[in-house]
């Protein structure tokens, strides 16, 4: 999103995002929507700050981002981290899962989910990661950080870089 829309025409685009949804949206969505997760409440397309979030939990500032193809790219990549560094500042924890993790891997992504609502930890989030930098942040492609039920080699993750200090800092 654009830091120089509107908050109107940033709570209109979120609306056209919503009746454009994509069908891995729509099957997350279904499984997210009417606190179907013990009982918490998930918005799609919420806007925060000048970013339209693809899921959001407000109540526990969980975000969850599905990705494409598209995110595979240098440079979206470090768009991604920015935003996600920024959201961090903010207060907010990311999730980000591929489509096909969406498609292929249903229950573990809901239980992914679940996990980092209840506080039981989730190595996929970025828990606790106020103070750390887009330098200090690094995409894995390795088997490391995944769903509960299955490993996946092409999943996201988030992790502090080895020559960062990360004694008072989750990994």
């Amino acid at each position: 999103m654009h830091k120089d829309f509107t908050p109107e025409q940033q709570i209109e685009r979120a609306r056209a995002l919503r009746v454009n949804s994509t069908e891995v949206e729509k099957r997350l969505w279904y499984k997210l929507r009417s606190r179907q997760i013990d009982g918490h409440k998930f918005r799609r397309q919420h806007v925060v700050k000048h970013y339209i979030l693809d899921f959001a939990c407000d109540e526990h500032k969980l975000v969850v981002e599905l990705d494409g193809g598209q995110h595979n790219h240098p440079e979206k990549i470090l768009s991604d981290a920015r935003r996600t560094e920024e959201l961090i500042r903010e207060g907010w924890r990311v999730l980000r899962f591929w489509n096909h993790e969406v498609i292929e891997n249903m229950e573990g992504v809901v239980e992914t989910i679940r996990t980092s609502l209840t506080g039981r930890g989730c190595a996929r989030c970025t828990l606790g990661a106020k103070d750390l930098s887009v330098s200090d942040l690094c995409f894995t492609r390795d088997a490391a950080y995944l769903s509960h039920r299955e490993r996946s080699k092409r999943s996201w993750a988030f992790r502090v870089r080895a020559d960062v200090d990360s004694r008072d800092k989750p990994v």
